[in-house]
């Protein structure tokens, strides 16, 4: 009996564990998480080509009736990750898929908007770090806020 009392706490552990790294969205469930190689594939595949970085995930959230996804990617160095963001965004403009950019500040970042794919996006540079966030719903700008409280 202790045996399965011992097991069925380490299973609950090692479940409440799996989504660890990403960022916790108040009132968000996380539905689904990717690192390492997995990330890296999803990312590079939306840059069109590998990038370098260090460290990645890929995190899609359930929010009531909204979805939110986030791709990020953290760089060795600052200068590193802000040539990732400037090649990024200087695609931005001529983009097929893309469109309506606008700038904006949130939380003391500079974030960048774009629509396409159905969904409101936001891009943006903090530290190391490269985000976009991918959402549905009717207050985009407030689940953006989500993530980028978690930064602050």
């Amino acid at each position: 009996m202790k045996l399965k009392a011992i097991f069925a706490v380490f299973i609950f552990m090692a479940a409440a564990n799996v989504f660890a790294g990403v960022p916790a969205l108040e009132g968000c469930e996380v539905v689904s998480v990717k690192t390492g190689k997995d990330s890296a594939k999803d990312i590079a595949r939306l840059h069109g080509k590998e990038i370098e970085f260090q460290s990645s995930y890929v995190a899609e959230y359930k929010c009531g009736g909204d979805q939110v996804v986030i791709w990020a990617s953290f760089s060795k160095t600052k200068d590193e990750a802000e040539e990732l963001f400037k090649q990024m965004d200087d695609k931005m403009p001529s983009s097929k898929v893309f469109r309506n950019l606008m700038r904006m500040k949130t939380d003391g970042l500079d974030v960048a908007y774009v629509t396409g794919m159905g969904m409101d996006n936001y891009y943006f540079l903090d530290g190391k770090g490269n985000y976009w966030l991918a959402a549905t719903g009717k207050d985009t700008v407030l689940l953006l806020k989500k993530l980028t409280k978690t930064l602050r």
